[in-house]
């Protein structure tokens, strides 16, 4: 039968739903209707509610009575009203239950009765629950692995993201999460590739996305983020959702690049270290016959100038050796006791050629007294290499500063510049009032190979020179600079104890040139290569001395047994087929007993201390060498009893 009025239709309805509708008289006083769903919601009657409008209020759970009591006020003032609270069933049952009532006024305006609907929401408010309990592990996950979590509906763009956003990329605590603030914080050099990406992903239904860029943050430099997403689609294959995370990998990065630059430096090394030996003859024996050569041509002779050009070739490519394994932290030292501001104020004259008219160049030591433990020979090329580059970063001239000076960093000092312990050191100060460098550039000036200037004019080799240097004597480099401002390097060496000279150590006077002649010498040369071992006895028997020759340490034994002369000197090299030199050395010393040493080497530390040398203590001359400076060490040597 169809329903003839409107009262009737309206009756059905509420019969058929599954919320309960209710009205009453204002106050509760009556109940005019419930429909039957109230039974099936509170598990009570229908007709007790209507004996006792208030009934309701006794199913009410106790921790929600009183503010659903309260929540009853509005409806005493005429007042619409809505409230959510649990009631318990009489089976034991919990239910979540949204009320909500509107008066209804005569034509007066008196309110004469209410009207409302009450529903069952416990679905809906379980699932709450357990969003918010997804919720709460997920912002548990981020907050445990730093990781800032994030999940955007894509059919609604509502966006949620976790506490990290705030707390570690610096998003103001007001800015509501969506797709937009996260796309405008991407660097501006990287945005439309990751925006691109996402859209690629999306349409080419990836399950998967991931992506790495640059993100800004309101204070430093941009944080590189790896961002890692599941995408989720519909029946129908729409996408309908991301979930992801971004993790902070800027350290990592840099770690990265600085584990690639030591390999650099490393592969460097290590090629430069075997082809040092063999390559190292090869210069010396170039460098010694150029040498005798001049010595026996005439000024005025037509083919000096070609030999000349020939040692200075055959030296630059010394030096360029050098520097190789100067900066792969691979050469033999001679550390001294050196006071800085000496070297300093012998390089002057030439330092103020070196930099040119336009440059105003200060040298001043006068702030230091005490010594340090260096290679005086790489602290020249240290001045030089900052020197060089201070002048070419002023093309149009400008000011040059070297100073040094004695400076004690103690806990507060040494908090406010971590990089440099406690102790006694010298500053070494080399600041220009050049073009300056950006930071990017300062973070990669010390890798080998990298140089902003043009191929022509640098190797990218000078600032890994002076690195690898400074490390070996222990010290630290620390760089400030500016755009337009210029560059200072501070370099902090540690203080050695006052040294006397070697010889004022050992208190004995230098011998005269007639003392040192009173005899002939007799020198022991071991070299297995034969054409150096030829140059170098025939530069030292030009000389005045005695010299027998062996290719390896056997026959220098054999030979030291069956001479009867004094031997003084043994000159021998140190990496040799069938015995080393180190053992060589070791045995002779127990057929001539106080006999000299003066070792030869084109091998690196490494491979020195490999065969029992370490890179300081003893005598070492570093090939390539000239004839010259081969006589200086042996007359040196063989002065000193």
């Amino acid at each position: 039968m169809q329903p003839e009025t409107a009262e009737e239709l309206l009756r059905l309805v509420a019969e058929t739903i599954s919320e309960v509708v209710w009205i009453a008289t204002f106050h509760l006083s009556r109940l005019i209707y419930v429909s039957p769903a109230y039974e099936r919601v509170w598990g009570r009657t229908c007709e007790s509610l209507y004996r006792d409008p208030k009934s309701f209020l006794d199913a009410v759970h106790p921790d929600d009575l009183q503010r659903v009591l309260a929540g009853l006020e509005p409806q005493r003032q005429g007042l619409p009203f809505q409230h959510e609270y649990r009631i318990v069933r009489p089976d034991g049952a919990v239910r979540w239950i949204w009320d909500r009532g509107y008066p209804e006024r005569n034509p007066a305006g008196r309110i004469v009765r209410f009207a409302g609907v009450a529903q069952d929401i416990t679905e809906r408010k379980l699932a709450e629950q357990q969003l918010a309990g997804v919720v709460e592990r997920l912002e548990l996950v981020s907050r445990a692995t730093k990781d800032a979590t994030w999940d955007w509906n894509i059919v609604s763009n509502a966006t949620w993201w976790s506490d990290v956003h705030y707390q570690d990329f610096g998003y103001p605590r007001d800015t509501p999460p969506s797709f937009e603030a996260w796309a405008e914080r991407i660097h501006p050099d990287d945005r439309p590739r990751v925006l691109e990406g996402v859209k690629r992903a999306l349409e080419g239904k990836h399950v998967t996305y991931s992506d790495e860029y640059q993100f800004l943050v309101p204070h430093g430099q941009p944080r590189v983020i790896l961002d890692r997403a599941y995408i989720l689609y519909a029946a129908d294959g729409t996408p309908v959702r991301m979930v992801g995370a971004m993790m902070d990998v800027t350290d990592q990065r840099r770690l990265e690049r600085q584990l690639r630059q030591a390999q650099k430096v490393e592969a460097v090394g290590q090629l430069a270290g075997s082809i040092a030996h063999d390559f190292n003859n090869v210069l010396s024996l170039i460098i010694g016959h150029s040498e005798l050569l001049l010595c026996e041509i005439g000024q005025e002779d037509a083919s000096r100038e070609g030999v000349d050009e020939i040692r200075s070739a055959a030296m630059r490519a010394a030096d360029l050796t050098r520097q190789l394994l100067m900066f792969a932290r691979q050469q033999s030292l001679q550390l001294r006791a050196t006071n800085i501001a000496s070297v300093l104020g012998e390089m002057a004259k030439m330092l103020r050629r070196l930099v040119g008219e336009d440059v105003e160049l200060t040298v001043d030591g006068s702030g230091q007294m005490a010594k340090v433990l260096i290679d005086a020979g790489q602290l020249t090329q240290v001045i030089l290499n900052l020197v060089i580059n201070a002048r070419d970063a002023m093309p149009c001239g400008g000011q040059l500063l070297i100073n040094t000076k004695d400076i004690v960093f103690d806990d507060r000092g040494s908090a406010q510049q971590p990089e440099i312990k406690p102790g006694a050191y010298v500053m070494l100060l080399v600041s220009d009032t050049g073009i300056g460098m950006d930071t990017s550039t300062q973070e990669r000036i010390f890798e080998p190979f990298f140089t902003t200037k043009e191929p022509s004019r640098g190797t990218g080799l000078g600032l890994a020179t002076v690195s690898g240097i400074v490390e070996q004597w222990g010290g630290t480099i620390v760089t400030t600079s500016e755009l337009g401002r210029g560059t200072t390097f501070r370099i902090y060496i540690p203080q050695a104890e006052h040294e006397a000279s070697r010889r004022e150590r050992l208190n004995v006077p230098r011998a005269s040139a007639t003392a040192a002649a009173e005899r002939e010498k007799t020198l022991l040369l071991v070299e297995d290569d034969y054409p150096l071992r030829t140059l170098l006895r025939t530069a030292l028997q030009k000389n005045g001395y005695r010299v027998i020759d062996a290719a390896n340490g056997r026959e220098a034994l054999m030979l030291c047994e069956s001479e009867g002369a004094p031997i003084d000197l043994l000159l021998t090299d140190v990496v040799m087929p069938l015995m080393s030199g180190r053992e060589l050395v070791e045995r002779i010393s127990k057929m001539r007993r106080g006999i000299k040493v003066l070792y030869m080497s084109g091998y690196t530390a490494g491979i020195l201390d490999n065969h029992g040398l370490p890179g300081t203590g003893l005598e070492i001359l570093q090939k390539p060498f000239a004839p010259n400076l081969l006589l200086q060490r042996v007359r040196e040597l063989l002065e000193v009893p």
